[in-house]
């Protein structure tokens, strides 16, 4: 997929409205993460919970539990630490009764561990006018998941070898409180800027979709 101009102004204009609140959160947990000694998996897991919103989809605190298991063992490496992950929790029901596959938080829950990995959640999807398939058996619908994810890291993947979109990641360290920023992924600046042209409702839905 490659950078239209629209983009390009959608993008310069969300980093320039990234504010410190959007991020910091991330970039905390990202520095417990890498703490030679540890860190409080108490304080990390409210912190994950809050800036994800994770008690926004219902679950049932043994799926929470389990979740956080798998967080703090890390997902399975590999070319796909998707699927193991998204098959164990399905085990675990809601209060409702019904069984979901919880796309966006396990999408969240690697991405927290390889910054390479993009995140899906309702904003992405928009922007790029994917969404995981809602019908069909689960196999079916994890691949489609993967595919999907798969497809927005190469095009992240793609921005990032453009300069224009190169000297915009750059501009997202131009002050004090940004410039931590800079020591993350690519991919996850993609995500930070992607997501602000969503939640902000900067201009118009992208000009150019994935193909399907």
């Amino acid at each position: 997929m490659n950078l239209t101009i629209h983009q390009l102004a959608m993008f310069r204009e969300a980093a320039d409205r990234l504010a410190p609140k959007d991020y910091q959160p991330y970039l905390k947990m990202r520095r417990m993460l890498r703490e030679p000694a540890g860190y409080d998996q108490k304080a990390f897991r409210k912190l994950f919970t809050q800036y994800y919103r994770l008690n926004s989809g219902g679950m049932s605190v043994k799926w929470k539990n389990r979740y956080f298991h798998w967080l703090f063992q890390g997902p399975p490496t590999g070319a796909d630490p998707y699927t193991r992950v998204l098959r164990d929790l399905y085990a675990y029901p809601r209060p409702a009764g019904d069984q979901v596959l919880a796309f966006s938080f396990v999408s969240k829950l690697v991405a927290i561990h390889d910054e390479s990995r993009p995140i899906m959640d309702l904003h992405v999807n928009n922007f790029f006018g994917l969404s995981a398939p809602r019908s069909g058996g689960i196999e079916h619908r994890i691949s489609g998941f993967i595919a999907n994810l798969n497809r927005i890291q190469a095009t992240y993947e793609e921005w990032s070898r453009d300069p224009r979109f190169r000297r915009l990641l750059g501009t997202m360290g131009k002050n004090e409180d940004h410039a931590e920023l800079l020591e993350c992924h690519p991919n996850r600046l993609c995500d930070f800027l992607v997501w602000t042209v969503g939640r902000l409702r900067i201009g118009d839905v992208a000009e150019d979709s994935i193909e399907e």
